[in-house]
């Protein structure tokens, strides 16, 4: 009986619940905080629709379904960012600059087929995003072709090679498409014969050579899985006065 009575209030209480009514006032003068950079760290534009984009009737149909894409992913989700993947050295390992670190050879310089695709995406994510007064965090790491000459001798011996490698890249994108690459990495969860020390002579070589070429790029040190391996590169060269004068993140 006596759960009987419970059940009766309860359903009573749900009934008188049911045809109340809750106002919501909205304050328009609130503002809230935006996280910055909030974005796709396995490159949201390779990983669209490509397929059929040079068929006639069906590049029309993946170019509509590719920005309904971007739409819901700047609208929904909220994003404003992803990682893009470094373009440039020849797949067949051979440099761009002739031997000097600080030129480059264009003719060299080669850029997959896609990303002429991924650069018109890019495009148009970077307008949605600053239309709403955010702006975009584009992030470029090593792939393939960079991995074919990565660790090349004279590369990780170099580093005035490796940062060649990563502000050629900043500069085509900034030259082809208008677009800033926020922050660049040296190496993927990097690994021997990647030290600290050596991606510390790595960035110090970069950042002035950005700088020169009023690039926006900053240097990420460095890109590792988990906090505490993020650690034990950092603490070996935290002070390294020279990295304070670098463009870092």
């Amino acid at each position: 009986m006596k759960s009987a009575i419970l059940c009766l209030l309860f359903l009573a209480g749900v009934a008188t619940s049911a045809h109340s009514q809750a106002t919501i006032t909205l304050d328009s003068t609130t503002k809230y905080q935006t996280i910055e950079g909030w974005g796709h760290g396995g490159d949201l534009f390779s990983m669209l629709n490509s397929g059929g984009s040079n068929m006639g009737i069906y590049a029309a149909l993946m170019d509509s379904m590719n920005l309904q894409t971007l739409d819901y992913l700047i609208d929904d989700l909220g994003l404003t960012g992803s990682r893009i993947w470094e373009v440039g050295p020849r797949i067949d390992g051979t440099g761009m600059d002739h031997g000097d670190c600080d030129s480059i050879d264009w003719s060299l310089f080669q850029a997959p087929s896609i990303d002429t695709t991924i650069g018109k995406y890019m495009v148009y994510f970077r307008n949605r995003i600053n239309a709403k007064g955010y702006q975009t965090s584009f992030y470029s790491s090593p792939t393939y072709p960079t991995l074919a000459t990565l660790l090349k001798p004279w590369v990780p011996n170099h580093p005035g090679e490796r940062a060649q490698q990563i502000w050629a890249d900043a500069l085509w994108w900034k030259n082809t498409y208008g677009i800033d690459i926020n922050y660049d990495v040296i190496d993927n969860e990097p690994g021997s014969p990647f030290t600290p020390q050596l991606l510390a002579e790595d960035i110090k070589a970069l950042g002035p050579r950005l700088a020169k070429l009023g690039l926006a790029t900053k240097t990420q040190i460095a890109e590792c899985v988990a906090p505490q391996t993020d650690s034990s590169y950092i603490t070996p060269v935290q002070s390294d006065i020279a990295l304070g004068h670098n463009k870092i993140i």
